[in-house]
């Protein structure tokens, strides 16, 4: 996740896996949210609060990155309102970032995550 002021695509698929955790990558399409097998919410829970301290303390690249994958993460929750505003504050950080216009391009590429619509794979928070 230290590397998300990289803006190397590279580096973006590397921190997605990270942030989802899947269980097996075949037939996995980051574009449309699509996890046949389905990802590790726990994972997603884990890298927030990375992501949130490299928002909080990193420089602006990397803060952008951050929110990118951050609002990538809320999209796959099914968390709309939130992934966008997250990429918000992330283009208001560094509006060309590389990983910011592609997570952009990949919540534009369906209206709902698969996984989000999906009961059995589905985020479901925790209640305590």
């Amino acid at each position: 996740m230290a590397t998300l002021d990289r803006q190397d695509p590279e580096y973006l698929y590397v921190a997605l896996v990270d942030a989802t955790g899947p269980r097996r990558m075949e037939g996995v399409d980051f574009h449309t949210g699509t996890f046949p097998d389905g990802l590790s919410w726990k994972a997603t829970e884990e890298a927030e609060a990375v992501l949130n301290a490299a928002v909080a303390m990193g420089p602006r690249e990397a803060a952008a990155g951050a929110l990118a994958v951050l609002a990538y993460v809320s999209r796959l929750r099914g968390q709309g309102t939130q992934a966008d505003e997250r990429l918000a504050l992330a283009k208001a950080c560094v509006p060309c970032h590389a990983h910011v216009r592609a997570v952009s391009a990949m919540i534009r590429a369906t209206s709902v995550a698969v996984v989000a619509a999906d009961l059995d794979l589905s985020w479901k928070p925790v209640k305590g």
